[in-house]
């Protein structure tokens, strides 16, 4: 993603993570005076990292990174840390399975034992030669 320029979405949540980073005041934190440089330095080194940036998959769990570490760090914490805090990507429904008939699974059953007696048949054949 470093090659893509920053989008606005990702500056504005990192921005608001770092002001409530600040905000909480965790010892080795940046000063006020400081905020801006802090926030685009996190912007980089988040925006660098080796995730595949989407607004609409990323832009609440990266919302959701920075409040855990203002919820669980007793420290200032690193970029690395609030990514590894980010909660995964929600995973898309599984299908069902599939619905077969039981004339279906018997005749996919007789096609199996035929395709593996003819695999082994000629298996067999060819260890001969």
């Amino acid at each position: 993603m470093a090659d893509e320029p920053m989008p606005p979405w990702f500056r504005a949540v990192v921005g608001e993570g770092i002001q409530r980073l600040v905000a909480i005041g965790l010892p080795g934190g940046p000063g006020w005076d400081s905020i801006k440089l802090t926030a685009q330095a996190w912007g980089e080194a988040l925006w660098e990292a080796p995730v595949q940036w989407d607004e609409k998959a990323d832009s609440a769990r990266l919302q959701a990174a920075f409040k855990r570490a203002g919820r669980t760090c007793e420290r200032w914490p690193t970029p690395r840390q609030v990514l590894e805090m980010m909660p995964s990507r929600p995973q898309p429904r599984a299908l069902p399975a599939p619905q077969m008939s039981r004339q279906q699974r018997e005749r996919n059953s007789r096609r199996l034992r035929a395709a593996l007696r003819k695999a082994l048949s000629q298996g067999g054949s060819q260890a001969g030669e």
